[in-house]
């Protein structure tokens, strides 16, 4: 059948390898760790800081928006098959 053909086609091309050979800068080595977030001063600033010298003692809440929307997913869906997957490289 063709549409069994353009389904195996599909899982094929958003198979974890093809993305990988597709987009080889959004991958990492599985022995990647992030690096210890390390900063000198880690007291907060006297005052609140109203300038770029902002540290990160001051910070008390972090918050995203859309983050369906900053992942792009399924942007380049051109599937069905294609909306669970994250498209970064055409996310603004």
């Amino acid at each position: 059948n063709d549409w069994w053909s353009e389904y195996e086609e599909g899982i094929r091309h958003y198979s974890k390898e093809a993305l990988n050979k597709e987009f080889p800068e959004k991958t990492r080595p599985v022995s990647f760790k992030h690096p210890s977030f390390q900063c000198p001063d880690m007291s907060p600033s006297p005052s609140v800081p109203s300038s770029e010298f902002v540290k990160a003692a001051d910070i008390k809440v972090i918050a995203a928006l859309g983050d369906s929307l900053t992942t792009a997913i399924g942007a380049n869906a051109t599937t069905v098959l294609g909306i669970p997957i994250e498209f970064r490289h055409v996310s603004w």
